[in-house]
């Protein structure tokens, strides 16, 4: 019974990791339809227009690669 229970509570660790390794920061995923100095302006798949402030903070990524403002 120990066992089981082990083997339980390692599965649902295991589980919940990929969950609790991806940020809970906001994400923005779209089109990029206009971009400032400080400002970017995404279309998404619904045809919403979102705006986001450009930081220090800001990383930029595309299919997956890390990228920057200058590759947009």
């Amino acid at each position: 019974m120990k066992k089981l229970a082990l083997m339980i509570a390692v599965f649902l660790g295991l589980a919940a990791s990929p969950v609790l390794a991806h940020g809970g920061g906001p994400h923005l995923k779209g089109t990029v339809s206009a971009i400032a100095p400080d400002q970017i302006t995404v279309k998404d798949a619904d045809n919403h227009e979102w705006q986001a402030k450009i930081t220090p903070e800001t990383r930029f990524s595309r299919w997956k690669a890390v990228g920057n403002r200058e590759d947009l």
